[in-house]
């Protein structure tokens, strides 16, 4: 608990947290709008990537895609002329011997029949490849395809064999061979920007997954294929990267791009640690980073804002309420052009609502303090009345000739006397109109014993009276009533044989149940109360407090006692 008596809240609960959620969540569709955006300007650079990895594999292939080109393209033009040759075998082989010469890139054409005897070359050489392991599946296909043979009977050296089909009256009748000497590709060194790029290896293969050039050895290319590629397996209908391991353990990048139709596939391997995103360094960072920073920020913003213009502000006037509720002090606040104008009005109407609340408080102040005066001067009044009733009556006393009168008038006086003993209590005591009951108790017990023909020496007297303080509509008939009780315990008191007379009063007060008790010695009182003046009064204060009386007389002792619920104070109607 704070010194104004309010729990501490939860930080929670705050304005500002409450207010920092309420924008985070309305900024949050824009964010993720951001972020979306964002993703899919990162989804287009790296399909971007994506490409232009596939155009540098394809251009870093292009003296291979064209040696094959060209050789498809001659196939294609010598194909529509050999039909015309194959009846004179020397007159083809003398016509492809001379486009050989002048085609430096071929080292060999021929052309080979269905039954598989090749009679027309360019070397002029009958070859019979009807036993070539390949012919039965190669001469089914009609269609180009590409070969590789490492060592060609033609040439002694690796070929690329390209076998274009050619057609006789619209019919399949064979293929057109053309080899590719592996030595006059210049495939011996990549590039150095391509390296510095990351081109690790650069391989091309058939559509039988039969790799046809490579930029180094074509065994150690394939350590660089993915550890888990079959190459007849792979689709080459499409372009396209991804990234995988390879056969040695490393991750690569791979761009895919297939020509002739899949025929011929191009595959670049790029190491998969070098970042292809060009430009400053933040191009490296997560794309959705930058829309959260911006959220974050709009947050801050608006944090700092709302501190900047209602929390500094309202801050200081609760200081300043906290102040005014626990000491009443009003702190020199002042409105300033810094506060919007919504705060500079509450504070304006606080300074208006302390001043009015000191000056009605002064006022209720003044009130209270004037009624209590008027109240301590009517008790002090009824106490000089009632002293001077008393002493009218003891001149009466003085007067009177029968016993029975002045016992009688000294009765009376005596209550008199204890009732103007209350109300100079009441004008005396500071603790707001109540009475010490105790204390009067305690005054007329000894007041009693005093007055009465009793020896002390012979008097066990035992009090055992608490501080109660009780209003005056309780503190009046517990007075006279315990002023009776000591009036009849002293009047019928007697001594026993055997010891002192015995006499205990005693006043306790638990919670709001108030409890009185006398006891003295006696041979004479009955178990109930007389039917005198003093008994009657006696039931008659009992009555008064909502208490009922209780007497026994045991071995000598009398004893009465009675318990009673001690009042609040209660606001009557009429006096708002």
């Amino acid at each position: 608990m704070d010194e104004t008596g309010n729990k501490h809240k939860s930080w929670r609960n705050g304005i500002r947290v409450r207010v920092i959620l309420m924008l985070g969540l309305a900024l949050l569709p824009i964010g993720l709008i951001a972020v979306y955006q964002t993703l899919s300007v990162a989804r287009a650079a790296e399909r971007s990537t994506e490409m232009a990895l596939l155009a540098v594999a394809d251009r870093a292939a292009q003296e291979d895609r064209l040696a094959i080109e060209r050789a498809f393209g001659a196939g294609d033009m010598l194909g529509n002329v050999v039909g015309e040759l194959l009846d004179d075998p020397a007159i083809c082989s003398d016509y492809l011997r001379n486009f050989v010469e002048r085609e430096e890139l071929f080292s060999f054409v021929g052309v080979m029949p269905l039954d598989g005897t090749m009679e027309c070359s360019s070397d002029g050489t009958v070859s019979d490849f009807s036993e070539y392991p390949n012919f039965a599946d190669a001469t089914a296909r009609d269609r180009p395809f590409i070969e590789v043979d490492a060592g060609a009977p033609a040439s002694g050296t690796s070929v690329i064999i390209v076998s274009y089909p050619y057609y006789i009256a619209d019919s399949f009748a064979g293929y057109v061979t053309i080899s590719v000497p592996h030595e006059r590709l210049d495939t011996s060194s990549l590039d150095e920007k391509l390296r510095s790029d990351g081109l690790q290896e650069l391989i091309t293969f058939n559509d039988m997954g039969i790799i046809v050039t490579a930029q180094g050895n074509r065994e150690d290319a394939l350590a660089y294929l993915p550890s888990d590629w079959n190459l007849t397996d792979v689709d080459t209908t499409r372009s396209r990267t991804f990234r995988a391991t390879g056969a040695d353990g490393n991750k690569y990048i791979y761009s895919l791009v297939p020509v002739e139709n899949g025929q011929l596939t191009i595959l670049g391997v790029w190491n998969a640690s070098v970042d292809f995103r060009n430009g400053a360094w933040y191009n490296r960072l997560p794309p959705a980073l930058f829309p959260a920073l911006m959220w974050i920020a709009s947050l801050l913003v608006a944090a700092m804002a709302i501190y900047s213009l209602v929390l500094r502000h309202i801050s200081r006037l609760r200081a300043d309420m906290d102040l005014f509720a626990t000491k009443r002090k009003v702190a020199s606040t002042r409105v300033t052009a810094e506060m919007p104008n919504e705060l500079q009005v509450l504070n304006a109407r606080f300074l208006e609502m302390t001043d009015a609340i000191v000056r009605e408080e002064a006022r209720l102040e003044d009130m209270v303090r004037e009624k209590n005066i008027l109240l301590k001067e009517v008790h002090h009044r009824v106490k000089n009345n009632l002293q001077m009733i008393a002493s009218i009556m003891n001149m009466q006393i003085r007067t009177a000739t029968h016993d029975e009168t002045v016992e009688n008038l000294q009765k009376i006086q005596d209550r008199v006397t204890n009732l103007a003993s209350i109300h100079r209590d009441l004008y005396t005591s500071p603790k707001g109109g109540r009475v010490d009951v105790g204390e009067l108790i305690k005054r007329n017990v000894e007041q009693t014993i005093e007055l009465s023909p009793i020896d002390r020496s012979q008097l066990d007297l035992r009090l055992d009276i608490d501080s109660v303080l009780l209003l005056p509509d309780q503190a009046v008939p517990l007075s006279l009533l315990a002023a009776e009780t000591m009036t009849n315990a002293v009047k019928f008191m007697r001594a026993p044989v055997d010891g002192p007379s015995v006499l205990d009063v005693s006043l306790k007060s638990t919670g709001n149940t108030c409890a009185f008790k006398i006891s003295n010695t006696t041979e004479s009182i009955p178990d109930e109360i007389g039917g005198g003046v003093g008994g009657k009064l006696i039931r008659a204060f009992a009555t008064k407090l909502g208490a009922e009386l209780e007497t026994h007389n045991q071995d000598g002792l009398f004893t009465l006692s009675l318990t009673f619920t001690v009042a609040e104070f209660e606001i009557e109607t009429q006096d708002y």
